[in-house]
């Protein structure tokens, strides 16, 4: 746990004096992880986090089912989207560890 989210931990809600800080430590946190966006209480269209999509041959090429149906230039594609994929998946983990850090 981060000192940001422990230090949340800390505040006492005791009124609504109490709020201004205690939103003021969270959002620093998610704004830091960049996550602020799925949880801003002020946002009235939040995005909502879900796991990226694995690439597919048929994304590719129609006809394709397998990564073996591909070729040349068409493989090249797929691997950018492998590439894509994973790195997507990698920022998705990313925020939801931070979430689940806020939400602890």
């Amino acid at each position: 746990m981060t000192k940001d989210i422990e230090d949340s931990s800390r505040v006492i809600l005791r009124g609504p004096g109490s709020w201004d800080k205690w939103i003021g430590v969270i959002r620093k946190y998610a704004s830091n992880q960049d996550v602020w966006k799925y949880i801003n209480p002020e946002a009235t269209n939040k995005p909502i986090l879900s796991r990226p999509d694995k690439p597919t041959a048929g994304q590719v090429r129609t006809d394709a089912t397998r990564i073996e149906d591909l070729k040349g230039t068409e493989l090249t594609t797929f691997q950018l989207l492998e590439h894509r994929y994973t790195s997507d998946l990698h920022t998705y983990r990313d925020e939801k560890k931070a979430l689940a850090e806020i939400q602890t």
